[in-house]
């Protein structure tokens, strides 16, 4: 019976102390009791297990690129992954078989062909020349360079179709010249030069066996050499096929020279040496030995 339907049916509406607390009680005792006997008797929730990823398996593939062949050890999944895991790429125009979304299994073989065109430059070196400069002021038989040499080259230009790293086409593109800058140096041309020690052990370029005769200007019928220096001691002329111009050496019994004439009669393994007016002339034909510098 509802509380206030109680109040009212008790006489003239009032509620002595002692049933109220009676009602007070049993609402407690009706609050306290489960709504469940099954709600009362569950444990804790019940807690998820993550259960361990599987490891990737390992796979024997066979990877073919033209005519080599290799057989790789790997975990990827597809011919995609195996292609980036061997550090390979693939371009607009290559083929792959199988395709790149092929899973991967043992024993599987993948080809590839791999097409590249790329610009190949070829250099066909041009060697640098000699210029050489006469100063009375340099002992005679040195030599001072005064602008290093350097090659040049012919630059031809090639677009380069290669199939599996194989040249199949070549198409000329351009050819180009890149000038090579010559040495310049300074040859010592003092006449004193026939006075200064031989060359140490080490200094020779190289050794040649000649034919040595002398000249004078008188007997040359000239004063000015092939090179535009006069003609005095220390001047050699050669034969430029055999012993180029410019070229220094050391001739034992007359001195250091270099070779900045040539004559008619000088030809081969002959050469010519020079005296001035005032020299002395202490020199016989004969054959001898000399030393090249350079």
């Amino acid at each position: 019976m509802p509380l206030r339907q109680f109040l009212i049916a008790v006489p003239n509406g009032h509620l002595h102390i002692p049933i109220l607390v009676a009602l007070v009680m049993a609402l407690v005792v009706v609050v306290a009791v489960p709504t469940s006997s099954t709600d009362a008797d569950a444990g804790p929730p019940p807690v998820a297990v993550e259960s361990a990823a599987e490891e990737p398996t390992t796979a024997s593939v066979r990877l073919r690129i033209g005519s080599d062949e290799r057989l790789v050890e790997t975990r990827a999944a597809t011919v995609g992954l195996l292609l980036i895991e061997q550090g390979i790429a693939v371009e607009p125009g290559d083929i792959v078989y199988p395709a790149r979304a092929t899973a991967i299994q043992q024993g599987l073989v993948v080809i590839l062909r791999l097409t590249r065109d790329v610009i190949v430059h070829e250099d066909e070196p041009i060697p640098y020349g000699s210029q050489y400069r006469y100063d009375y002021t340099i002992p005679l038989g040195q030599k001072v360079v005064v602008q290093a040499g350097a090659n040049g080259a012919l630059r031809r230009s090639y677009e380069v179709r290669t199939v599996n790293d194989e040249e199949t086409i070549r198409t000329f593109i351009e050819e180009e010249t890149v000038a090579p800058t010559n040495e310049i140096a300074l040859v010592g041309l003092h006449a004193e030069g026939h006075t200064l020690p031989p060359p140490a052990e080490g200094q020779c370029r190289s050794n040649r066996a000649v034919w040595a005769t002398y000249y004078t200007a008188v007997s040359a019928g000239g004063t000015v050499t092939r090179t535009g220096t006069g003609v005095f001691r220390g001047v050699v002329a050669t034969d430029p096929d055999v012993i180029p111009l410019g070229s220094r050496m050391y001739v034992p019994g007359y001195g250091y020279g270099v070779a900045t004439d040539t004559g008619g009669g000088v030809i081969g393994a002959h050469i010519d040496l020079a005296y001035g007016a005032n020299d002395v002339y202490d020199w016989g034909a004969r054959h001898v030995e000399i030393c090249l510098l350079d």
